[in-house]
């Protein structure tokens, strides 16, 4: 018995030893060592990777950090995007760490020539994000974006997140994470997301007066960064841009609205109505296929009356609200039609889903249609119907106007 009780504490005794081992902070990183990335930009130029990176600048207990010093920009080159990540190191005093990453903003150049590799690196590495957004740039440097006054907030992708969280209040713009962009690329061979654009300087705009006071000098317009519209990509290579306009109506053709405000004229044409879309719905017929397929789809729209610059008495003539319903659904069709031509036109590419209208509800048939679809979609007759349904019209029945008109 005694001996069987010194070889069970001899085993405890070593089972302690080793756990003790496993305790450490062999691999510890504290966080007054890393350079914790906020946002990327990516540019690719005859084969070398040159990348702005922004970097979260650490507050340090007791000390206080002015706005401007919120964050570091670092510009790097590689040949490849690790390469240029990791040359870094020669010049930052802090190891970079990725996974608080919010944004990755591609150049125009870099996305026609496509950024798959950049992507496999992202999903391959264990401190990435895989909900990182990624933006394009049509117009500027990425590097130019981040160096850029960013409204309130006093870092850039800070900035960028919010006014990629508003897109769910406007519907022009998408918000498109690396494995979503990755999922639409490996499942229908297209892929979208959104785009990042920076207001320029308006010589016809009023003067706008500096910040602190303002003093004896002024600018023409704030320089800002503006997330609308969206990027498209055939493959991985981008191949052309939706405006903020078209993004929306893309929306609601996919049936991915969430918030969204359509102007339409006034039943007396002397003014316009603003009706805020609360829901959005989409369903996808397929009514023929073939060589030139017939194709429809059904959007369905609630919203509410939220302005109205004409003189329509709504307390006394309900009728004049279907009127609207049936303006709105006007401006809305003429919209979706719209971008599905340019989808058909210059894109020549089913950005909208029907292929799975086509595969759901004709399975058979769409395995012999899948790989020439694209083609068939551009030949394809596309009936769009909107049905809108306005819920509230607010605290007034009489506009003003027809009060101020009356009187």
């Amino acid at each position: 018995m005694k001996k069987q009780f010194v070889r069970k504490g001899a085993v405890i005794v070593l089972v302690i030893s080793i756990i003790s081992t496993l305790a450490g902070c062999w691999d510890r990183r504290e966080l007054n060592t890393l350079g914790i990335t906020s946002s990327i930009g990516i540019e690719r130029k005859d084969g070398v990777y040159h990348l702005a990176i922004e970097v979260y600048h650490a507050e340090q207990p007791g000390k206080v950090v002015k706005q401007e010093n919120k964050s570091d920009f670092l510009l790097t080159t590689g040949t490849s995007f690790f390469d240029a990540l990791r040359n870094v190191d020669t010049e930052y005093d802090k190891k970079i760490f990725l996974y608080q990453t919010k944004e990755l903003i591609i150049g125009d150049e870099t996305a026609r020539e496509g950024f798959i590799d950049v992507l496999d690196f992202w999903m391959r590495r264990y401190e990435t994000w895989p909900n990182t957004y990624v933006l394009v740039s049509p117009e500027d440097s990425p590097a130019e974006l981040l160096g850029m006054k960013r409204g309130s907030e006093e870092v850039t992708a800070n900035y960028l997140d919010k006014l990629e969280e508003n897109e769910n209040l406007t519907g022009k713009t998408l918000h498109t994470s690396v494995s979503e962009f990755l999922r639409l690329y490996f499942d229908n061979g297209y892929a979208l997301c959104g785009t990042i654009l920076q207001q320029k300087d308006d010589e016809s705009a009023p003067t706008q007066p500096r910040g602190n006071g303002g003093g004896d000098s002024a600018q023409k317009s704030l320089n800002l960064l503006k997330a609308e519209g969206s990027a498209v990509f055939s493959g991985q290579k981008l191949i052309g841009y939706l405006d903020g306009v078209e993004t929306r109506a893309l929306n609601l053709i996919s049936g991915k609205l969430k918030r969204a405000v359509i102007v339409s004229p006034s039943p007396a044409g002397n003014g316009n109505n603003s009706i805020e879309v609360l829901r959005a719905g989409a369903k996808m017929e397929v009514l023929e296929l073939g060589d030139k397929p017939r194709l429809k789809v059904v959007i369905k729209v609630r919203g509410k009356l939220v302005e109205e610059s004409g003189t329509e008495n709504l307390a006394m003539n309900r009728s004049v609200l279907r009127q609207i319903e049936a303006l709105n659904s006007q401006t809305i069709k003429a919209e979706a039609e719209q971008v599905i031509k340019k989808a058909q036109d210059e894109l020549c590419l089913d950005i909208f889903g029907f292929s799975g209208a086509v595969h759901r509800q004709h399975p058979d048939q769409w395995r012999a249609l899948k790989e020439r679809w694209n083609e068939l979609f551009s030949k394809a007759d596309v009936t769009v119907e909107v049905q809108t349904t306005i819920r509230r019209i607010g605290l007034l029945e009489t506009p003003l106007n027809r009060r101020a008109t009356v009187k």
